[in-house]
C-alpha cells in the first residue's frame, strides 16, 4: 500500500556521542562530502584511463566505511528502486480528498467496490459545478484475498455502502532509556534501529497493528472489569459515529440484538488506500538516549486505530535479539553487552 518506500533519516554526525563532547550535531558537512564523492566517482567511471577508474573506485570503497551520509544516500536509493521494482507494490489511483468516495457491494463471497471522485466543471470565472464520476474500482474475492465477509451486513447483500476517503495521521516518539556515549556504537545502534522501522512498518506487519472498527477506551480504577489490573485502556467497538450528521452514513449499531458495525469486518488490503512513513533516528544531545520519531500517514475508507502497543512488543523483540528475527537487530553497546534487556 506504499506509493512510496518508508524515507527514514538517520543522524549523521554522531562526534556529539562522545560524552567528552561539546560539539553540536552538524549532518551538512558530511552530507556535502558524500555528494561531492558520489559525483567524483560517476564522472570517473566514464573515464578511459583504467587506472583512473580503479584508484577512484578504492576512494568511494573507502568514503563508504568513513562517511555515514554516503552509506545512507545509497541506502535509500535501493530501497527507492527495490520498492517500486517488488511484487507488492500498488500506485493508488487516488490523491486524498476528502470528497472521494465509494460504493462496496459486500456478499458472502465478495467484495466489489465503485469508486468515485469529483469532477469539476467551469461555469464562469466565479462559479463551478461539482459532480462525480466513476472510476476503476476492484473486486476482492473471499480465499485469495483478506476478505472473508461482513457477517454483520448479512440481511442486507442488495444495499451498497457508502464509504468516505479518511486521512490518520500520527506521531509517534519511541526512545530506548540506555545512554550511548561511543560514536560508533551510536551509529550501529541507528542503523539496526531505521532497519526495523522499515520492517515493523511494513504491508506485512501494519495489517497486524491496524485495528478496523475500534477504539482505545480509558478506564478508571473501579472501571476494568475482567481486564487486568494494570492496564489503563482497553479495545472497545465503535458503534456509533462522534458526530451526528453522520449518522446516516454510520454502519453500525448499538441497539439491541443488532449490536456491532460493518467496520469491524474491513481489511488492510480492502480498505486501506496508501500509506506513509517518514522517521528520524536520533541520539538525545543531553541525555544521550537513541530515540526515533515517525510521522505516519494513513488514507483509507474506514475507522482505523494503530495499536502502539503491538508496536512496540515487535521493537522490543526485535531490540532484545528474540522472536523470529534473532539476533539481526539486537542492539549492542559499545563494550558488546545488550543495550535493550528486561529492566
Amino acid at each position: 500500500m506504499f506509493k512510496s518506500p518508508a524515507e527514514i533519516y538517520v543522524t549523521k554526525d554522531l562526534s556529539f556521542a562522545n560524552k567528552n563532547s561539546k560539539t553540536k550535531q552538524d549532518d551538512s558537512k558530511l552530507i556535502k562530502e558524500a555528494l561531492d564523492t558520489l559525483g567524483v566517482f560517476l564522472d570517473t567511471g566514464r573515464d578511459k584511463d583504467k587506472k583512473k577508474r580503479i584508484s577512484q573506485a578504492t576512494k568511494f570503497v573507502e568514503a563508504l566505511t568513513s562517511n555515514p551520509a554516503l552509506f545512507d544516500i545509497l541506502t535509500d536509493a535501493y530501497h527507492k528502486y527495490t520498492h517500486k521494482n517488488g511484487a507488492g507494490y500498488k500506485r493508488s489511483a487516488f490523491a486524498f480528498d476528502s470528497d472521494i468516495f465509494r460504493m462496496e457491494y459486500r456478499t458472502p463471497t465478495e467484495l466489489r467496490i465503485h469508486n468515485f471522485e469529483p469532477s469539476v466543471k467551469a461555469l464562469s470565472a466565479t462559479q463551478s459545478a461539482t459532480t462525480t464520476r466513476k472510476v476503476e474500482g476492484a473486486t476482492y474475492k473471499k480465499g485469495k484475498s483478506q476478505w472473508k465477509g461482513d457477517p454483520w451486513w448479512k440481511d442486507k447483500y442488495e444495499t451498497p455502502q457508502r464509504r468516505r476517503m479518511t486521512q490518520t495521521r500520527l506521531f509517534i516518539t519511541w526512545a530506548l532509556h540506555s545512554p550511548v556515549t561511543d560514536p560508533v556504537a551510536a551509529r550501529l545502534i541507528l542503523k539496526k534501529m531505521a532497519n526495523a522501522t522499515r520492517v515493523v512498518f511494513s504491508d506485512k506487519y501494519l495489517s497486524q497493528m491496524l485495528r478496523f472498527g475500534q477504539k482505545l477506551y480509558g478506564m478508571e480504577a473501579g472501571d476494568r472489569g475482567n481486564a487486568d489490573s494494570i492496564s489503563k485502556a482497553t479495545w472497545v467497538n465503535i458503534l456509533k459515529p462522534r458526530k451526528a450528521d453522520a449518522v446516516d452514513s454510520f454502519y453500525g449499531s448499538d441497539k439491541g440484538n443488532n449490536t456491532g458495525s460493518s467496520y469491524l469486518y474491513d481489511t488492510y488490503e480492502t480498505h486501506v488506500e496508501r500509506v506513509q512513513v517518514d522517521a528520524g533516528m536520533e541520539i538525545g544531545p543531553k541525555r544521550k538516549h537513541p530515540h526515533m520519531h515517525v510521522l505516519f500517514t494513513v488514507d483509507h475508507w474506514s475507522y482505523a486505530q494503530l495499536d502502539t502497543c503491538h508496536m512496540s512488543s515487535l521493537f522490543e523483540e526485535m531490540f532484545r535479539g528474540v522472536g523470529e528475527w534473532g539476533t539481526k537487530f539486537k542492539l549492542l553497546d559499545a563494550s558488546g553487552l545488550p543495550l535493550y534487556t528486561d529492566q
